[in-house]
């Protein structure tokens, strides 16, 4: 393994739209999926131009964000779930309305 060239690491590894399109379709398959929270794995083939370049491989239902509230804490004054994707939308692209 070698370290990153140094004119990289200031780099980001998507671009904006990218990371909008792939929150949007995470959304929309999170969804389908009757809204239950999913994690969803994806791929970026840069040979090909966007939006064909990314793939979406697999999703399944999140377990790590989205655990039973801790033994003895009901789900009404358990902490919140973490979801990635709000996330994202809110503090990082700062979507209106998400």
């Amino acid at each position: 393994m070698s370290p990153l060239p140094a004119d990289l690491a200031g780099q980001a590894s998507l671009s904006e739209e990218e990371v909008r399109y792939i929150c949007e379709r995470a959304a929309a398959i999170e969804s389908a999926a009757g809204g239950v929270p999913q994690d969803v794995e994806w791929a970026i083939a840069r040979d090909l131009p966007f939006p064909d370049s990314v793939f979406f491989l697999q999703h399944r239902p999140e377990t790590t964000w989205t655990s039973e509230p801790p033994a003895g804490q009901d789900a009404e004054t358990a902490k919140p779930a973490f979801d990635p994707v709000q996330y994202a939308l809110r503090n990082v692209f700062k979507v209106p309305g998400t």
